[in-house]
């Protein structure tokens, strides 16, 4: 929802900082929603 839409101090989207940081792994998902909310 609009938690992982929010933006950050540094210009990334919670989504995001989960990827980097290791919490979201499934790179699959990752592209499917960026591509979706795009």
């Amino acid at each position: 929802g609009a938690n992982t839409l929010a933006v950050d101090v540094n210009g990334k989207t919670a989504l995001q900082v989960g990827v980097d940081t290791g919490t979201i792994n499934d790179e699959e998902l990752f592209n499917a929603l960026s591509e979706a909310n795009r």
